[in-house]
């Protein structure tokens, strides 16, 4: 059972979805692909049709149900609102029209010369409003800041001659299928939504450039769709009006493209489709455009390393600790010789234990530089210094440190690094340096923390993981005061029977597993059962997966990321501490939850009182620290 199937280097991307008509059926298969291999979207953004795609995936959807969706769709529907035209209209239309868009004419209404487009594009939002509403489970209207994932929808204002650009920012209670609208009404073919809004492909049909200034620790995925280049001779005025509007919708993608570099390119051949060709839309269109949208999927993950080398880089701005540790997380998949981290204290290593774990696996000299202990947490700092010690990390000591940061050598003289600053009121700043000018500032900045370092770098240990008895965890969980009188048995229990109590894992936890994985599956122990890391004869103890079962309901405790990176790799099956007889009630409200199908994944750090519905944390189950004690952690 291996992963190697799945995407190594674009597991959490920013997907941006190019808008295309009835061609972004494409995107169905493309997603689809995306899914099966192991992708998921951060954040998303698109235009006209794309921006449909990219909101259904915001609220959840997953490939077979858009497949469902786009298969069971009257594409017709989108062009039924209309006022027939009279003579003089008639008259004009019949002599600007292209030959092959004349059969519009009968529903030309005081449309075009009016209301500035024939078809009310209210279809279109409501269809939206619906579909949103199925996902979420909301009965109200659909806001962004309902979504987990934070989605960006462009179009274009014609009163202030600019893009509009909808999000979780800005635009935090108003309405997603009203947005999509806007950005889908293609001029003179839809009305434009409030007589200002249109489609926002004709200033950006691939708003890329909205992740521009953002922080790439998170790959960016640009879906495109192609068709064959083909000049074409201007005849008439008609060619002339659609050519123009092609060019600037053509050229405006490409500027929006070149101002990030740093994103990739997923081009889907679509040829012989016409944006607005609702009424040929058919089962056969339909399979051809879901199969291209695979094939160029498969084809990008499988030559993924090919666009990741070389790659350009820059100074970054990075806005919060998640961000940082993002960033960390996907450097850490690519060997480094020898790694420095200085900081005040050493809470970072809980969320990097696994990229702590990659570079022992490396064999990297890893130098921690940090500063006297706060008595405050002492227990719990000096059990995390005795581990990365046992991990044959060295530990310095200092009074002042005089930057905080981590810092990666690849090669000899090869620098890369990330400095960040704390302030008041929480405020959290950080730029990431990679280019080869910053290698030599990165350099500067280790000699000055290698100052105060005395004592020769210790070897990194071998790292080795081994099953435990079942008994041992229970034992260690028996600890914890609401688990003293409970039943606890070891059981294989099916994902799908599983309840989670809120809809939402961290990105940077679920790529952290992936090293877990490739710990268990290389020592041929099944995934995530109760096992140990051993180090310097060193124990780290690692705990099951764990489920309560209340009211007939098994919800799950602990483990929420490796139950849901399990079902996301094909498996469906995993061995589970199930506790029942248990008299503390689950320390949040359970009306409403969630299987593990229905789990997204998003780079937003959400307290546990937002994530969970009246969270009580007088409840909560102290599970880490009754398996690891952290005053005798490591003795």
């Amino acid at each position: 059972m291996s992963p190697s199937k799945y995407t190594k280097y674009f597991t959490s991307c920013k997907g941006v979805f190019q808008g295309g008509g009835c061609k972004a059926i494409a995107y169905v298969g493309a997603y689809k692909k995306a899914y099966e291999r192991g992708v998921f979207f951060s954040e998303l953004a698109g235009t006209s049709a794309g921006s449909i795609i990219a909101a259904f995936i915001a609220g959840g959807a997953k490939p077979e149900y858009l497949e469902k969706v786009v298969r069971n769709l009257n594409f017709k529907e989108f062009i039924t609102k209309y006022k027939k035209a009279n003579k003089l209209e008639r008259f004009i239309l019949n002599n600007i029209l292209p030959k092959k868009y004349k059969k519009y004419c009968k529903y030309l209404s005081k449309g075009i010369i009016q209301s500035y487009g024939i078809f009310d594009a209210e279809t279109i939002e409501n269809f939206v409003e619906e579909h949103l509403r199925i996902l979420t489970g909301l009965e109200q209207t659909v806001t962004f800041e309902d979504l987990i994932p934070n989605l960006h929808i462009v179009c274009a204002d014609l009163e202030r001659h600019t893009l509009k650009v909808w999000n979780k920012d800005r635009t935090p209670s108003e309405s997603v299928a009203k947005a999509v609208r806007c950005s889908c009404s293609i001029p003179f073919f839809f009305q434009p939504a409030e007589n200002k809004y249109v489609d926002g492909g004709i200033l950006s049909n691939l708003p890329s450039f909205i992740f521009a200034e953002e922080p790439h620790y998170n790959r960016i995925l640009n879906f495109k769709l192609e068709s064959n280049d083909t000049s074409k001779k201007l005849s008439s005025f008609a060619d002339f009006i659609i050519s123009l509007i092609d060019t600037i919708v053509e050229g405006a993608s490409n500027i929006q493209e070149n101002l990030n570099a740093e994103a990739f390119d997923v081009s889907i051949k679509v040829d012989d489709v016409s944006s607005i060709d609702f009424e040929q839309i058919n089962e056969k269109t339909i399979n051809c455009l879901i199969h291209n949208g695979e094939e160029a999927m498969d084809l990008f993950l499988n030559e993924e390393l090919t666009f990741i080398s070389d790659t350009p880089h820059k100074t970054r701005l990075l806005k919060s600790k998640e961000q940082m540790r993002s960033l960390v997380s996907y450097i850490s998949l690519e060997q480094q010789k020898e790694i420095y981290v200085s900081c005040e204290n050493t809470y970072w290593c809980w969320e990097l234990f696994l990229s702590l774990v990659r570079w022992i696996d490396f064999g990297s000299k890893v130098t921690i530089i940090t500063s006297s202990i706060q008595s405050k947490y002492a227990d719990e700092e000096n059990s995390r210094r005795r581990m990365l010690k046992a991990m044959g990390c060295n530990i310095v000591e200092v009074e002042t440190i005089s930057v905080n940061g981590y810092f990666f050598m690849e090669k000899k003289d090869l620098w890369k690094g990330i400095v960040f600053k704390e302030g008041a009121n929480n405020s959290f700043s950080a730029n990431y340096y990679s280019g080869s000018i910053d290698s030599i500032l990165i350099k500067e900045w280790v000699l000055k923390l290698k100052q105060p370092i005395l004592q020769a770098i210790s070897k990194p240990h071998r790292i080795t993981i081994k099953s435990v008895k079942q008994s041992i965890i229970i034992s260690r969980l028996r600890t914890e005061s609401i688990y003293e009188n409970a039943s606890l048995k070891f059981e294989l229990v099916n994902l799908d029977d599983l309840y989670f109590m809120n809809p939402y894992i961290r990105a940077l936890k679920y790529k952290q597993i992936d090293k877990m994985y490739e710990l268990y599956d290389k020592n041929n122990i099944p995934p995530f059962t109760s096992a140990a890391l051993y180090f310097n004869k060193k124990e780290s103890l690692i705990g099951p997966p764990i489920a309560e079962l209340h009211n007939g309901k098994l919800y799950i405790i602990e483990g929420n990321t490796r139950c849901v990176y399990a079902y996301k790799h094909g498996i469906n099956m995993l061995q589970i501490l199930v506790v029942r007889d248990i008299t503390a009630p689950i320390p949040c409200s359970t009306k409403k939850v969630y299987k593990v199908s229905d789990i997204l994944i998003s780079d937003a750090k959400i307290t546990g009182q937002n994530r969970y519905t009246n969270f009580d944390y007088t409840l909560f189950r102290h599970i880490e620290e009754s398996i690891r004690p952290y005053k005798d952690y490591m003795l």
